[in-house]
């Protein structure tokens, strides 16, 4: 069971949180109109903004374990990487798998100045977490896209990395991103779908009739 969100009074797992998210945005779409495509990716979003807390470290973290670990891949770099799998299933539209990779990718603004490969042990243990533990889970809530295969290539791991890094690196792509009016949505829906869900409340109680 990974943890995804504590307090002094409750605790959601990974997929209590993700789950509640979904259900909400089942919510928000009656009250917004969303094309086909926006709801796919707002979608994709929040099934994988938080699967990078499955990591051991981010684990040790939020159980107060003891001793903390000295260094941690921030969870939103990760939950990009393992999104980054996915990407044969864009081939026909690889500036929609960016634009879900970046608003995953820095739903938090945190980011590291490692060098990728030097970071490959905890990487793998981390992919290893998923492909043991969420992996059937996650093509479980994939069923609906056709998707029936999630393939985490340990090799690529670094790789993986460095795709999600390139938003803040690039600075002429990332700039251009944050101008991308669907972007935009995509990351401020899953913003707000995200608070919704940590507060564990309904995401909108519908239209006020006079």
């Amino acid at each position: 069971m990974y943890i995804a969100k504590s307090s002094d009074n409750s605790r959601q797992t990974l997929q209590e949180h993700t789950e509640k998210l979904l259900e909400n945005f089942e919510i928000l779409k009656k009250c917004i109109q969303l094309d086909k495509e926006t709801e796919k990716a707002v979608y994709l979003a929040c099934l994988f903004h938080d699967i990078g807390k499955a990591s051991k470290e981010f684990q040790a973290k939020i159980r107060r374990q003891k001793p903390q670990p000295k260094q941690e891949i921030p969870h939103n770099l990760l939950s990009a990487v393992v999104f980054y799998f996915l990407k044969k299933h864009f081939k026909d539209n690889i500036e929609l798998f960016e634009k879900i990779q970046y608003a995953v990718a820095y739903h938090h603004d945190r980011h590291i100045n490692e060098n990728v490969y030097k970071l490959k042990p905890m990487l793998e243990d981390f992919a290893s977490r998923v492909e043991n533990n969420l992996k059937d889970w996650i093509l479980e809530k994939l069923e609906d896209f056709g998707i029936t295969q999630l393939d985490i290539n340990k090799e690529k791991l670094p790789i993986a990395l460095s795709s999600a890094l390139e938003f803040k690196n690039q600075g002429i792509k990332y700039k251009d991103l944050l101008k991308d009016k669907q972007t935009i949505l995509i990351k401020g829906l899953l913003h707000k779908l995200d608070h919704a869900a940590s507060a564990d409340v309904e995401v909108e109680k519908g239209l006020i009739e006079d």
